[in-house]
């Protein structure tokens, strides 16, 4: 994880170094207004770009060279998770933080997947944004207590349905988590970049480690009873 690093000023005093933000957004606007919103405090340097998988990286993630990236999650899901696998693709230790509508989505398994950091409301105010973005790149988790609930409840209901000669792997947990959230086959295959048929053969292995026999058995609520 990165750590902070330090600039010296010329009377040998040593102060924090700007934190680099970048803002993706399909709304070009939205990092004026986090501008406006944090107020053009000395220990930012925001930059916006677009939320498309096609700005969303390689070079513009190497130039933009980010400790922290600011995602506006109320765009459309397919985008959402076509940029966050192709920034992880690029860059695994990167801070990342989920701005969020008013209601809270079920983004358990995609802030697992992913290693979202934190998830912050877009109408939050300034004190929420300023104590989110400096404690997500000191190295905390800025969840809600519910999402950390609901992550670990998920894994709990994973820990009860095996035993020692069945235990699941990280990725069949992944899957079964996907599943649990809606997802085809063909969805987890692009999510997970493999084929369609590796997901089936996980599948056959899931179904044959909790001996079940039905994909509807995989809900939260089953699990808990297998």
């Amino acid at each position: 994880m990165k750590t902070a690093s330090w600039k010296t000023k010329n009377r040998g005093e040593v102060t924090p170094a700007l934190i680099n933000l970048l803002v993706l957004s399909e709304q070009k606007q939205l990092a004026d207004k986090l501008h406006a919103h944090i107020g053009y405090d000395s220990g930012f340097k925001i930059v916006d770009g677009l939320l498309t998988p096609s700005q969303c990286f390689s070079d513009r993630l190497r130039q933009a060279a980010p400790d922290l990236i600011l995602i506006d999650s109320t765009s459309a899901n397919e985008t959402l998770n076509e940029c966050l696998s192709t920034i992880r693709r690029n860059d695994m230790t990167v801070n990342i933080i989920l701005l969020i509508d008013q209601e809270m989505p079920n983004f358990a398994a995609k802030i697992v997947q992913f290693n979202i950091h934190g998830l912050v409301q877009l109408n939050a105010s300034r004190n929420i944004y300023l104590e989110a973005i400096h404690g997500v790149h000191k190295g905390e988790i800025w969840l809600p207590r519910s999402m950390v609930k609901q992550i670990f409840m998920n894994f709990l209901a994973l820990s009860q349905c095996t035993d020692s000669n069945s235990t699941l792997t990280a990725r069949e947990q992944m899957i079964i988590q996907l599943v649990q959230l809606g997802k085809t086959n063909k969805q987890v295959a692009l999510m997970l970049f493999v084929s369609p048929e590796t997901i089936k053969k996980h599948m056959k292995n899931i179904f044959n480690k909790l001996g079940i026999q039905r994909r509807s058995s995989l809900n939260s609520k089953n699990l808990t009873k297998i």
